[in-house]
């Protein structure tokens, strides 16, 4: 006689099985190529930001990295539930590619306090960032060149503007921004329908360490036409501190702290004008050179 209980039980334990076999899939950190480089990384855990990034204060990564704070996206967001803001952690710092990763994180029983360099974790005030449709307003730069320009030398064009720092090594990050703007340079150059009036400008926020020279050797290394892409930097904190709060770009400005900081990349119309604001790295270069095209017809 057919026990149809004992068919549903059946049933359900294979949807277990299998639903158990589906998450230890998940769970597994991505697999390495041949080219992967690992590092075995110290440091003092801080936060979580999400269930799968862990805000870390490292210390250097020889070869690789300065000590900063940086968040991480972990392999097994399961090995960051244990832990506690000022444990002392080790961790395998995956970079393979245009991908970064850490697994293997295990806390060594001590406790740490990080470095005051968060510039979350302090009570100091900010000004309301600019919205879209707010005008950006002129700030002097040095380019590339050592020549003192304005934003507003771009009037008349749609301008991409994005900011990094050159001794960022996280390849979700600056470099991405580099790679993106590099390829939204050579997409609307290779088109005949593009409009003429762009212009693409990276901002290193770190004026204690970025130079002229060092950014035209940072552009250079991304292939970076000067006459559609500049590097730009400035010898002032306070030009940086100020255009940074114009976006709600958060950094750390002290030379002596580990690194931190978000992403921001701008959009500006002929008129100077914000049409676009992107807040992290997730936006396309197809989606940025579209709202290049759309900024550049506010004529």
């Amino acid at each position: 006689m057919h026990n149809c209980k004992l068919t549903r039980t059946a049933g359900w334990i294979a949807i277990s099985l299998a639903w158990m076999a589906a998450v230890a899939i998940c769970v597994e950190p991505p697999k390495r190529s041949s080219d992967a480089r690992v590092f075995r990384v110290k440091g003092i855990f801080l936060q979580t930001k999400g269930p799968e990034v862990a805000v870390i204060d490292h210390e250097k990564i020889p070869d690789h990295m300065p000590a900063m704070i940086m968040p991480f996206r972990a392999a097994r967001p399961s090995e960051l539930k244990p832990l506690a803001t000022g444990d002392e952690i080790l961790f395998d710092y995956i970079v393979d590619g245009f991908e970064s990763w850490i697994e293997n994180i295990v806390a060594t029983g001590k406790k740490r306090l990080s470095s005051p360099s968060s510039p979350e974790a302090g009570p100091e005030k900010r000004r309301p960032p600019l919205k879209v449709g707010d005008v950006l307003p002129d700030r002097e730069f040095f380019n590339e060149a050592g020549e003192r320009i304005r934003l507003s030398d771009s009037r008349g064009k749609a301008v991409a503007l994005t900011f990094v720092f050159t001794r960022c090594a996280l390849p979700e990050a600056c470099p991405r921004m580099m790679r993106n703007f590099a390829a939204v340079s050579k997409l609307l150059q290779g088109d005949p329908t593009a409009p003429a009036n762009w212009q693409l400008l990276t901002i290193s926020f770190d004026s204690f360490h970025d130079t002229p020279g060092t950014m035209k050797a940072y552009g250079e290394a991304y292939g970076y036409d000067a006459s559609r892409w500049r590097m730009l930097s400035s010898d002032s904190c306070c030009t940086i501190r100020d255009i940074a709060a114009d976006v709600d770009l958060r950094y750390t400005d002290d030379p002596t702290a580990p690194m931190e900081h978000n992403l921001r990349t701008v959009v500006l119309d002929p008129s100077g004008r914000i049409t676009r604001l992107f807040t992290d790295e997730t936006w396309s270069v197809e989606e940025l050179a579209g709202a290049l095209r759309e900024a550049a017809r506010k004529l």
